[in-house]
Formats: structure tokens, C-alpha cells, sequence
């Protein structure tokens, strides 16, 4: 059966317009984030492009936006993060929200798409890219699309015995000291260096509402060697991966061209 869904999206990268709207322009896109978003989460979050109570929510973030027929169905906001050393900062994949009527589209892929192309204009060599998450599928998505993901089975398989290179570990501790609250990591939360798993025994923040069991069928990735590895990783039920990865765009856009080919 076709999927009504699955076509006519209109895609729009906003970037940091926290910086460039004006203030009406930036309450508008925040009160359109939030509406998508309590359809998603309950209570919605003070959180990301959610903080309504700070002026400065979308002054270091990309926001890429999809709407059908005018009306916003998904988006995906990712956080610059500045890191000490780097001439460029850190792109920190972030939130992604899709109306649930739009979850089994493929809207995902088109969002992905759209922030690979932006990046690539504005650092064409490639960039270092961080995600959070105990969700299966974006784990995936991640350690598919992009290269130098660590942790990842290809890293393992590359570099046996090696764990993380020394750009991995400085990316990763500056996230664990400076930028917490920016990914919402529980204070309690333990990270773990060998693993790079920020490792917590419950997970509260969002409610139980919008936790996604990493052993729920529903979440597991295509690839079902991604699926196992990175269950084994996530022990508890408040256990976060921390991937940092490297955006290639000459192989990310040829893996692109690769899944959406057979879409």
C-alpha cells in the first residue's frame, strides 16, 4: 500500500535565527516548534528550541523544517557547539520531532538530507558531528551515513583494541565538562570513557511518556548487527550513547544516494 505521506515535503534550513529574525519572527518559529512538538512529547520540554523562557534559544542552532501543504510536520534542530582546539565548531545532531501521522514517511531521511547539504556549503572539507541518544534507529542512521563513528562496529572492526581516537576523546570529554545542559544529560549521569556511554539508572527528564525502549522491535535499525551492538551498550534505562562522527560529504552523499534509491 502507498504511503500518502511519503511525498511533498518542503524543506527550509534556518540557520541560528535566533540571530537573524526579528522578534516576532523568532516567537512565531518557536511557537511553531512547540506546537509540533507537544504532539510528540508530554509535558513538552523546557528544552533546546522548546525554552521559551530564554531569548537566546535559537541564537546556536540549525534548524531544518518540513511542511506539507503549509503546514509544519516535522523538523530536525541541531546545536553548534563551540569545542577548545578546533578551528571549527561541533555540530551536535540534536532533537528531531515528526508528527506521528509522518513517522513511517521517510521525512527523516529528507531532513538529514537537506542539514548534509547545508553543512556542506558551509564547511565543505566536512565537519565533526556528536549525537546523543538510547534510540536505536538514530544511532544507526548515524553510524550509516556518516564515518570515523565511534562507537560504532566499523570503528571496532578498523581499530580493534584501539578505542577512541585522540580528536574523539577531546570532542567528547569538552561535552561531558561544558555543554550538559545543552543535551539535557541528567547531572547524575556517569560518563564512561571507554564506551563513551553517559550511564544513568533511570531516565526522567521527559517522562515516561517519551522513552523509547532500546529493546523494542519498533526502534531497531534495518542494519540488525547496528540494532545488537548498540543495544549491549545501553545496560540501563537511563543509559545515553554519545557518538562522535565525522560528516565526509563525498560518502555521505553517495550513502544517501544509496538508501534513497531504494526508497
Amino acid at each position: 500500500m502507498d504511503n500518502p505521506h511519503k511525498i511533498g515535503y518542503d524543506l527550509e534550513v534556518l540557520d541560528r535565527p535566533g540571530l537573524t529574525l526579528r522578534p516576532p519572527g523568532i516567537a512565531g518559529l518557536q511557537a511553531q516548534l512547540c506546537q509540533l512538538g507537544s504532539l510528540c512529547f508530554e509535558p513538552l520540554p523546557n528544552y533546546q528550541v522548546f525554552e521559551a523562557s530564554s531569548g537566546a534559544a535559537l541564537d546556536d542552532k540549525i534548524i531544518v523544517v518540513a511542511k506539507q501543504d503549509g503546514q509544519l510536520i516535522a523538523f530536525l534542530s541541531t546545536v553548534v557547539l563551540p569545542i577548545s582546539d578546533l578551528d571549527d565548531p561541533v555540530i551536535h545532531t540534536g532533537l528531531t520531532v515528526i508528527h506521528p501521522d509522518h513517522r513511517q514517511s521517510g521525512v527523516i531521511h529528507s531532513l538529514f538530507a537537506a542539514l548534509f547539504l547545508h553543512l556542506f556549503s558551509l564547511y565543505p572539507k566536512g565537519i565533526w558531528l556528536s549525537t546523543l541518544s538510547r534510540i536505536i534507529t538514530s544511532l544507526g542512521h548515524i553510524a550509516t551515513y556518516t564515518t570515523n563513528v565511534f562507537p560504532s562496529p566499523q570503528w571496532d572492526k578498523d581499530y580493534p583494541l584501539a578505542g577512541p581516537s585522540d580528536a574523539h576523546t577531546l570532542i567528547a570529554r569538552e561535552i561531558n565538562t561544558q555543554h550538559r545542559e545543552k543535551m539535557l544529560i541528567l547531572p547524575e549521569a556517569r560518563f564512561d570513557e571507554e564506551t563513551f556511554v553517559f550511564r544513568a539508572p533511570k531516565y526522567t527528564l521527559f517522562g515516561p511518556a517519551c522513552i523509547d525502549d532500546s529493546k523494542d522491535p519498533r526502534y531497531e535499525h534495518r542494519n540488525p548487527k547496528l540494532t545488537e551492538y548498540y543495544r549491549k551498550l545501553l545496560q540501563s534505562p537511563g543509559d545515553e550513547v554519545l557518538q562522535i562522527s565525522y560528516f565526509n560529504p563525498e560518502f555521505t552523499f553517495e550513502k544517501g544516494a544509496q538508501v534513497l534509491a531504494k526508497l
